[in-house]
């Protein structure tokens, strides 16, 4: 009986994975019904049509840069921290609106010792206050007027492991989420009106986070400790969200880092199981994440019926590196429906003539596979970004 039992288990996984795969929206196929066949065509019309289509029904507007400007304010000279292993320096920049109104986001970098003035591999990310990544008094609380909660100095060191990136021959660029918009949709919408002078119904705090990503880049490269050819984007469950979609739209990027991300991540919609995050779930605790336009789609993933899925705005980050992490007991993220994606995105990927051939299966726990432009890892344990994470993606980012 208990192999009976297995067998019919197995069954239904397999159908379960064929039935995603075979009502998949095909990611080759454009708007008007033509096939794209060549990669001029997709970089020409298939792939800004993705990206436009994405903008309008998902993650809404990005603000435009042209509208604003920023300059920086040195709060702390490089210094020496983490027993001589690294340098660290804490930078305001100041951005202003067409209006003249101002907003300071407060800055933070790492910079190994070991690397001796050479310009290293370096990752972007956004965290949740700049003193919640260490105990050391030293490093600026967060001035964000958007902050709701306090968080205690050294709250997230686990998940941002500063040591061990400098260790692994990295450097880190890095800035609270809150600074650009609260996440909260009331003030988010109150911000994104007041500041960014955009309507709230067309963006998403997601898009907003994204183009913080951004400003922070820009900051990174005017620093020539840092290797603008090795630049990773890396985020994770909301964030990871947020570093998928910068990825797409700044193509500085070269990697894109995405930790268990889920809905509106890397997980297919079509792979739909009741122990995942759902559309009509998200956007009814978290409309802010998405923009309104993305309401309308509440319950179509169970159905199956969305006209697009993840795997397209995924496949629009090729043929630069897409490296994405789970964990075996995160079933809200769904890590077999994110693998799924990884490996139709591939299929552009491999359209664009780059080498990549994932195994059909998911990894093993603490299995971490690579093609060279695509990586996958499966970490035991829960929803996290955790140490075994970031091994994974200083890896990936000085491997390849």
């Amino acid at each position: 009986m208990k192999t009976k039992s297995l067998f019919c288990l197995f069954l239904l996984v397999l159908a379960v994975k064929t039935k995603a795969q075979s009502t998949l929206p095909d990611v080759f196929k454009s708007q008007p019904g033509l096939v794209v066949d060549s990669k001029k065509t997709w970089f020409a019309q298939r792939r800004p049509e993705i990206i436009d289509l994405f903008t309008q029904e998902v993650y809404g507007k990005i603000p435009d840069t042209k509208l604003f400007s920023w300059t920086y304010e040195s709060l702390e000279k490089e210094t020496a921290v983490l027993d001589g292993q690294a340098y660290r320096q804490q930078v305001r920049m100041i951005l202003k609106n067409a209006q003249g109104k101002k907003m300071p986001v407060d800055i933070m970098c790492y910079y190994p010792v070991s690397a001796k003035n050479k310009a290293v591999p370096f990752f972007v990310f956004l965290n949740y206050g700049n003193h919640t990544l260490s105990s050391d008094s030293t490093i600026q609380l967060s001035i964000s007027s958007n902050y709701e909660i306090e968080l205690e100095r050294n709250a997230y060191g686990r998940r941002f492991p500063i040591a061990d990136i400098i260790k692994g021959g990295c450097g880190v660029i890095t800035a609270c989420y809150d600074d650009f918009v609260h996440d909260s949709n009331s003030k988010f919408r109150s911000i994104i009106q007041d500041f960014y002078q955009m309507d709230p119904d067309l963006s998403s705090a997601i898009s907003i986070w994204t183009w913080g990503h951004s400003r922070l880049l820009d900051f990174a490269l005017t620093q020539k400790k840092f290797d603008p050819k090795k630049a990773g984007v890396l985020g994770h469950s909301r964030l990871g969200k947020t570093a998928l979609w910068t990825a797409v739209n700044d193509e500085r990027f070269q990697y894109a880092f995405v930790n268990e991300s889920g809905n509106n991540g890397v997980k297919l919609h079509h792979h739909f199981t009741t122990k995942a995050e759902n559309i009509r779930q998200m956007n009814a605790v978290f409309p802010h994440w998405s923009c309104k336009n993305f309401k309308k789609y509440d319950g179509q993933d169970s159905l199956r019926t969305i006209p697009f899925d993840q795997h397209w705005i995924m496949a629009c980050i090729a043929p630069r590196k897409l490296c994405l992490g789970d964990a075996s007991e995160d079933l809200w993220a769904d890590p077999e429906g994110s693998y799924l994606a990884l490996l139709e995105a591939e299929k552009v990927y491999r359209f664009l003539g780059k080498k990549s051939q994932l195994p059909t299966q998911m990894p093993k726990v603490s299995e971490a596979w690579s093609t060279g432009y695509l990586g996958y890892h499966l970490r035991a344990g829960q929803h996290d970004l955790a140490p075994e994470d970031w091994l994974n993606y200083v890896h990936y980012l000085k491997s390849y």
